[in-house]
């Protein structure tokens, strides 16, 4: 089975810079109110985050930005810390995985494990303002440029596994010593003679 890590560390990265860009945006707000639109813009941007003038008014508004913030920490503490991996990432596995945590591992069926996709859906059902477009797009937007994946995939410790179970499986299943008859001129070959031809090769 594929193998997979669970970092809890991207839990903790992914709510400290949250907590960290909601912090530069309150402070960028802190000015007079004509100004506080093209302030949020500017701290967006030194986090490499381009804002529309819509946007930034939305997050200049302190109210609707801790309730955003809140409502975003809150999805990351419910959901991304059960274990969350990027979309696409599944698509071509079928069946169990291997999931390890720390010294701990166990096998789970794939499907079982929750993708980027199925964090955008669970996050909609506690949108903190589902009515507003601008708010809309604030609150995907975050989620999306703060998401950290707490599910890994380890194609290195997958391939190791599978040249290992490789090396366990004997190339031959008879052994034929020289001279030996298997099976003679228009004889009837046996099961346990059919079976012995198609071990060799």
């Amino acid at each position: 089975e594929p193998v997979f890590d669970y970092r809890p560390a991207a839990l903790d990265s992914a709510r400290q810079a949250l907590s960290g860009f909601a912090g530069a945006l309150a402070e960028a707000a802190n000015t007079t109110p004509d100004m506080a639109t093209i302030a949020v813009q500017r701290a967006a941007a030194s986090w490499g985050m381009r804002l529309t003038t819509s946007q930034a008014a939305y997050l200049a508004t302190p109210r609707r930005r801790v309730t955003v913030v809140q409502t975003l920490d809150r999805v990351f503490d419910r959901w991304l810390r059960a274990g969350v991996t990027n979309s696409g990432v599944l698509d071509s596995v079928h069946g169990a995985i291997v999931l390890r945590s720390g010294a701990e591992e166990r096998r789970l069926p794939s499907d079982s494990v929750a993708t980027f996709a199925m964090l955008v859906s669970r996050a909609r059902l506690v949108h903190p303002d589902p009515g507003s477009a601008v708010g809309d797009s604030v609150y995907m937007r975050l989620l999306a440029t703060f998401f950290h994946p707490t599910v890994v995939a380890d194609p290195a410790a997958t391939q190791t596994r599978r040249e290992e179970v490789r090396r366990s499986i004997a190339p031959e299943k008879y052994e034929v010593l020289a001279g030996e008859k298997i099976v003679g001129a228009n004889e009837v070959v046996g099961r346990e003679q059919n079976e012995k031809l198609r071990g060799l090769h």
